[in-house]
């Protein structure tokens, strides 16, 4: 059964909050090597690089706490140490694939996130970043909001801010009203389902140059004890000079479910929508291949957490990327 999505387009859905989930997918994959074009499943390297590779409170309030102020925590730094590192080179692969999100509701309040290309023409980002659930505000509990976003500005390999507040990118920024999330998100506020898509019909030329993420659907064992990495756009950083900045970490997955991917990655409210990813050592290369997308952090200080690019929602990133290059 594919995943059923809805677009921004279809206008906001009616709110019931049970949650349903779909039953098992039944499709048929292919068992070939990574296909960088249209992203991957099962490449031939089976074990994740072993190893840490790191990289060469303002008016925006970040989507996930503000989807989820009473009832869960923003993403944590896990263990007694912060191993963040700052991306100072944004303009080098993958780090210019990550975008700084900026997101307008309708109601005009404004949240930030992270997203990450696929495509020219796609960014994968949290369910909650293009459909916020919100119950309440430090200002108003009685806020509620259940709608998609009314336009998301992406400023890919943002460091830093301009004199005038916004993201500095070292290509043309890009906006959109176009957003598509499962329904199991939208409709049900399924945790496992928090992920989303961002299309740019006509992204700026200088798009070209920026490349994008393969992504694959790991069995288990491949996933176990991997070292995968985590970069974004924390809202932590408040030194002047870090304000706006993107942030990586790699540490070990600690726990695999059907659905989700939980690590030790250090990560902090602002880093919704992240790819969580492997660098593998590939034909004399290393290849970045996402393998989730994050958008949790545990309540217990344990581990993060992210949703798992199952087959199913590999074939659904497939889609949203052919979506993208066809507008």
């Amino acid at each position: 059964m594919p995943i059923v999505t809805r677009k921004s387009a279809d206008g906001p859905p009616v709110y019931t909050p049970e949650k349903r989930t779909l039953g098992p997918t039944a499709v048929a994959l292919p068992k070939s090597g990574l296909d960088t074009e249209l992203g991957s499943f099962e490449p031939q390297v089976r074990r994740a690089f072993r190893g840490r590779i790191p990289p060469p409170k303002p008016e925006w309030a970040d989507a996930l706490t503000a989807t989820y102020r009473s009832i869960l925590d923003p993403e944590y730094v896990v263990g007694p140490s912060d191993d963040r590192v700052r991306v100072t080179d944004t303009t080098q692969s993958p780090w210019r694939q990550i975008c700084s999100l900026r997101i307008r509701l309708k109601d005009n309040r404004r949240l930030v996130g992270t997203g990450w290309l696929i495509g020219r023409n796609t960014i994968i980002t949290a369910g909650h970043c293009v459909f916020p659930h919100i119950r309440g505000s430090r200002t108003d509990p009685d806020y509620r909001y259940n709608d998609w976003a009314a336009e998301i500005e992406i400023y890919p390999g943002a460091n830093g801010l301009t004199t005038g507040g916004k993201p500095r990118s070292p290509v043309t920024p890009a906006r959109s009203t176009s957003f598509e999330a499962p329904e199991n998100w939208w409709q049900h506020v399924d945790e496992e389902w928090d992920f989303g898509a961002i299309f740019i019909p006509n992204p700026p030329a200088d798009w070209d140059s920026l490349g994008y993420f393969a992504f694959a659907a790991y069995g288990d064992a491949d996933l176990e004890d991997s070292m995968v990495n985590v970069a974004g756009y924390p809202t932590d950083k408040t030194d002047p000079v870090e304000v706006g900045t993107q942030w990586s970490c790699a540490q070990k997955v600690v726990r695999v479910t059907r659905r989700r991917l939980y690590y030790e990655v250090d990560t902090f409210a602002g880093q919704s929508g992240s790819p969580v990813f492997l660098q593998l050592p590939i034909s004399g290369k290393t290849k970045t291949v996402a393998v989730g997308v994050h958008n949790y952090g545990d309540r217990g200080g344990v581990a993060n957490s992210g949703a798992r690019i199952t087959k199913d929602l590999f074939l659904q990133l497939k889609e949203w990327k052919l979506k993208g290059r066809n507008g």
